[in-house]
C-alpha cells in the first residue's frame, strides 16, 4: 500500500487516505493494525503531476551577474590588503554633481576606517567599479552603560566610480518575486524582473520610519524580502572591530530593525518601502547593516549625516526633452535618439512589436522593419508617458514616448 495523500476530512469527520492500488487491500491492512475502518476514508489516489512546462532552458539576467548600467541591489565583491568578501551595492547618489555609490562600511577591509578598499562587480577580481573614498572613524561613546566604544550612526562607506563605468542614480534592482515576509520567510530568486527591472527612488527617508512600517530589501543572497519594523532607534554592538576602536567592537547608534529575512552577502543592500502596490516608485529607507533577530537597517538620514549633507539618491524628477532623428533605407526607417536624462526604460516598437529590449536607458538606435506606425518609448516609472513625434516617408510615423 502506498499512501499519496493524508488529510482530516472536515465533512465526513474521518481521516482520509489517498492510496495507490485497490482501497480494499488498504482497508484490510488497517484492520490488522486494530484501527476502526469506519474512522478512515479510503480512496484511490489521483495522478500527481509536477506542473512544469518543458521548454528550452533560459538564463535571465541575475543580480549576481554583470550589471550595466550599475544600480543599487546588485552583487559586489571587495578587497583590501589580505581581506576580501562579497556584499550588495546599496545605492548610487549624486554628491556635488558627481556620481558616487554607497554600501556597508563592514564591506571593506576595516570597518569605520578609510582603507581604500576596491570594489568589483559582480565578484572580487572581476570588473573594478570603484574605490572607497570616505569611511569616518566615528566618535567615542558608551553603549548599554559600557564605556570605550567607537560608534557611528550608520554602517556605511562612500565610493568613487571607476572610469567608464555606466551607472544610474535612483534605480534599484528589482527581482521577480517578493518572499512571504518575516524573519523565517524563505529566500527568493535573484533573477531580474524582465518586465519591471527597476525600482525608482523618488523619495528618501527623513527621520520618518516607524514601528509597523513594512520595508523591503534586495540582497545578493536572499533576493527580495520584506518585513515590518519592530525596533526603532536602538543601539547595537557589532561583532566586528574598528581599526581605531579602543573597545572590543564598533556599535551602530540609532539603528532600526525589521522582521525580514537576510543572510550573509546581503550586507550593504538597499532597504526601501513601496508607495503603492503595483507602482515602481519607492522611498529609500537605508541599507542592510547586520542580521540580529531579523534585518538591521542603517537609515538613509544617518548615512547622509556622516557621508555628506548633499548626498542625493533620488531619480531625476523630470525627463529632458527627447531628441530623435532618422533616415530611410528603402522601406525601412532607422530611428536614433539621444540620451534622455532621468529615463528608466527605452523600448523601440513597430506596430506594437518590440524590436529592442526595454532595459537600457542610454543612447541608441533601432531599425523599424515595418514601415508604418512605430515608436520609441522612454519611461521613468509606470506613469502614463507623453510623446514627441517625428514623421518619416512614406507615411511612416516614429515617436518617442517619455514618462516618469
Amino acid at each position: 500500500m502506498g499512501i499519496r495523500a493524508l488529510d482530516v476530512d472536515e465533512i465526513t469527520i474521518r481521516v482520509r487516505l489517498d492510496v495507490d492500488g485497490d482501497p480494499a487491500s488498504a482497508r484490510r491492512a488497517i484492520e490488522t493494525l486494530g484501527v476502526d475502518p469506519e474512522a478512515v476514508l479510503l480512496q484511490p489516489a489521483a495522478r500527481i503531476e509536477d506542473m512544469r512546462v518543458r521548454r528550452a532552458k533560459m538564463a535571465p539576467p541575475n543580480i549576481n551577474s554583470v550589471a550595466s548600467p550599475l544600480v543599487g541591489g546588485v552583487s559586489i565583491g571587495w578587497s583590501s590588503g589580505q581581506y576580501a568578501g562579497g556584499c550588495t551595492l546599496g545605492f548610487l547618489a549624486k554628491l556635488a554633481g558627481t556620481t558616487r555609490f554607497v554600501t556597508a562600511s563592514h564591506c571593506t577591509g576595516i570597518k569605520y576606517f578609510l582603507d581604500g578598499a576596491n570594489v568589483f562587480q559582480p565578484f572580487t577580481g572581476s570588473n573594478l567599479i570603484g574605490t572607497e573614498i570616505l569611511d569616518p572613524v566615528g566618535f567615542s561613546c558608551s553603549v548599554y552603560f559600557l564605556p570605550w566604544f567607537w560608534c557611528r550612526n550608520s554602517d556605511a562607506a562612500l565610493f568613487s566610480l571607476a572610469p567608464n563605468v555606466s551607472a544610474e542614480v535612483g534605480l534599484l534592482a528589482r527581482t521577480q518575486v517578493r518572499n512571504g515576509g518575516g524573519t523565517y520567510g524563505l529566500p527568493t530568486t535573484t533573477d531580474w524582473d524582465q518586465l519591471n527591472p527597476y525600482w525608482v527612488v523618488d523619495a528618501v527617508e527623513q527621520n520618518n520610519l516607524y514601528a509597523g512600517l513594512a520595508v523591503d530589501k534586495v540582497g545578493m543572497t536572499t533576493g527580495w524580502t520584506w518585513g515590518a519594523i519592530n525596533s526603532t532607534c536602538f543601539d547595537i554592538v557589532s561583532s566586528q572591530n574598528s581599526n581605531n576602536a579602543p573597545g572590543p567592537a564598533a556599535p551602530i547608534k540609532c539603528a532600526y530593525k525589521a522582521d525580514a529575512l537576510t543572510d550573509l552577502g546581503d550586507s550593504g543592500g538597499p532597504v526601501f518601502y513601496i508607495h503603492t502596490e503595483g507602482d515602481s516608485r519607492v522611498t529609500l529607507a537605508g541599507i542592510t547593516s547586520v542580521r540580529y533577530q531579523g534585518l538591521v537597517v542603517s537609515k538613509y538620514s544617518s548615512i547622509v549625516s556622516e557621508l555628506g549633507a548633499g548626498l542625493d539618491a533620488r531619480r531625476a524628477a523630470t525627463l529632458t526633452t527627447p531628441v530623435i532623428s532618422g533616415s530611410l533605407a528603402g522601406q525601412v526607417p532607422t530611428v536614433a535618439w539621444a540620451s534622455v536624462a532621468g529615463a528608466t526604460y527605452i523600448a523601440c516598437t513597430a506596430n506594437g512589436i518590440a524590436t529592442r529590449p526595454a532595459r537600457d536607458p542610454t543612447v541608441g538606435s533601432c531599425s523599424l522593419s515595418i514601415p508604418t506606425r512605430s515608436s520609441i518609448q522612454i519611461f521613468r516609472s509606470t506613469r502614463t508617458p507623453v510623446r514627441a513625434h517625428r514623421r518619416f516617408p512614406p507615411k511612416a510615423t516614429s515617436s518617442i514616448r517619455c514618462g516618469r
